[in-house]
């Protein structure tokens, strides 16, 4: 990823992973690329850094940014501790959003990911999201709507979008997002509950990869059924 943005659009980029190593890398860090072995952690300690501090230590200044992030849950802290200043200046986040079944729990309306997705609103649109199958879904009481257990979202800041006024309505799954994350792992998608208007009638081609990915699922799960037979 950070090798394309280099490549392709000339852009610097900025990593730390307390449990990467640079020595590890498949490619050395390019002009403009760095690292640090470091948590993205609100802990005082050596081996942590803020995201307030990791962005005035590199990217000082006013300029818009882009956050990639996948830090296994710890994506609440750092998102809804950071200063606002620190926020608005990425214009695009592309984060993994983790530890979703809270949104069933009783008080679930203080949870961490309901003050998030309320932090994140003000600033930015939803443009992509993709449930990875990874970890399965759960199902709100009461009701049909599943919830993945992790969220891929991408964010566009507020005043990056121009739809002239037109509605759009989101397409859920949208076909570039038929194909899932592990072969191994049962197929999630969001439905029409998430878009939040009436339901709709599924393309045709939709539907039928969709039934695609399920068969395929089930002919992996009937193949490891066999290999386990023997």
């Amino acid at each position: 990823f950070e090798d394309d943005l280099h490549e392709l659009y000339q852009m610097s980029a900025h990593m730390c992973d307390f449990e990467s190593d640079e020595s590890s890398f498949i490619t050395a860090l390019k002009p403009g690329q760095t690292f640090e072995k470091k948590w993205l952690s609100l802990s005082a300690s050596a081996d942590s850094i803020s995201l307030d501090e990791w962005v005035q230590r590199r990217a000082p200044g006013h300029g818009d940014l882009m956050l990639q992030m996948d830090i296994e849950g710890a994506e609440y802290a750092n998102l809804l501790s950071c200063s606002a200043e620190t926020l608005q200046r990425f214009r695009v986040i592309i984060v993994e959003i983790h530890k979703l079944p809270m949104l069933v729990r009783p008080g679930r309306e203080t949870c961490d990911a309901v003050l998030l997705a309320e932090r994140l609103e003000s600033d930015f649109v939803t443009v992509h999201v993709h449930p990875n199958n990874c970890c399965g879904y759960v199902t709100v009481p009461g009701t049909s709507v599943r919830v993945p257990r992790v969220l891929e979202v991408t964010l566009l800041r507020r005043d990056r979008i121009d739809i002239g006024g037109h509605s759009y309505q989101p397409k859920l799954p949208h076909p570039l997002d038929i194909a899932f994350n592990v072969r191994r792992k049962r197929p999630v998608f969001l439905d029409d509950s998430w878009r939040g208007g009436p339901p709709t009638k599924p393309e045709l081609v939709k539907s039928l990869e969709i039934l695609e990915s399920f068969l395929n699922w089930q002919d992996e799960e009937d193949r490891r059924a066999a290999m386990h037979g023997k």
